[in-house]
């Protein structure tokens, strides 16, 4: 199913859906001892939700991480089983936010049920980070990074205005206070930027706001075995590979309010001549920016199993 230059990559929040993974639940045993391990690992039935929502609970951060890391790690579980992917013999692994951690799970540097309950903390502390209603996110589309850094600078004297998540050529998530993320889609019309899109999240991920939640996640963090992942892990915060244990876990801390280089990811994809991309989990958000910054890679999306 993989060749040598085959990367998998993993979706992030924003991906989730009521149902996701359903079908490989009730298809496949294998799958349904991954949602079963994550289930007991947190202590309740997150597997109920996943599959039967509500929505908003769905939605809670300290739930969507973990549920969209189970899914992904259910898919590709029946993938090794059925089809045999083996993915210590890919070039690489890479996951976008959260997905990072279903990356590393997926390399074996972190098992499914530390994975699991880290991301509920992860999740936790960043909604308990910065008051509701006091940040924001929105997408800037039809625009490139140095626009967007003229953007920031123009209206970051009001408050707190960064990129959060820096996804491809023409797709820039930019978090901050919420007078920030205002004004900067009234601004956006001077600079000729196509549309700023307001993002319906729940708080302002990927900024300094997030600075509590850093502090925590690294005590958490502290605990957690990391292990060499096999193969490497394109961190988020580098945008290249990584295998020191340590390393991983001091980029995984400095993700919280860090900003997401997907589009430079990729770019280290095609320049380490990967040929074949692979989203794992939910939707295909990864894949579709992938296509279009990678023309001469294959790349597929899988959220079920034949």
């Amino acid at each position: 199913m993989q060749n040598e230059n085959t990367m998998l990559i993993f979706p992030g929040q924003g991906s989730q859906y009521v149902g996701m993974g359903k079908e490989v639940y009730d298809n496949f045993s294998i799958a349904k001892d991954v949602f079963h391990e994550v289930d007991d690992a947190l202590g309740f039935k997150l597997s109920k939700i996943i599959f039967e929502g509500p929505e908003n609970d769905l939605k809670i951060t300290s739930n969507t991480q973990p549920a969209l890391m189970a899914t992904s790690i259910a898919i590709l579980r029946v993938l090794e089983q059925e089809k045999g992917l083996d993915v210590s013999k890919c070039r690489f692994v890479a996951g976008h936010s959260l997905g990072e951690y279903s990356a590393l799970c997926a390399a074996k540097a972190i098992t499914l049920s530390d994975t699991a309950k880290i991301l509920k903390y992860r999740g936790k502390f960043m909604l308990e980070a910065c008051p509701e209603g006091k940040g924001s996110m929105a997408a800037v589309l039809g625009s490139n990074v140095e626009t967007v850094l003229q953007l920031i600078k123009d209206v970051k004297d009001i408050d707190v205005l960064v990129i959060a998540n820096d996804n491809s050529d023409d797709q820039i998530v930019i978090s901050g206070s919420v007078e920030a993320i205002d004004r900067a889609v009234v601004h956006s019309k001077n600079l000729g930027i196509k549309k700023v899109l307001k993002l319906p999240v729940s708080g302002p991920f990927h900024s300094p706001f997030m600075e509590s939640a850093v502090r925590s996640l690294a005590k958490k963090l502290a605990d957690i075995k990391v292990s060499k992942p096999t193969p490497n892990v394109i961190s988020n915060i580098t945008a290249k590979e990584e295998n020191d244990p340590e390393t991983i876990k001091d980029l995984l801390i400095a993700q919280v309010h860090g900003n997401v280089r997907w589009r430079e990811t990729m770019y280290y994809a095609r320049e380490n001549g990967i040929t074949k991309m692979i989203e794992i989990g939910a939707k295909n958000v990864l894949t579709n920016i992938a296509k279009k910054m990678l023309p001469n890679c294959e790349c597929i999306s899988i959220e079920k199993v034949e």
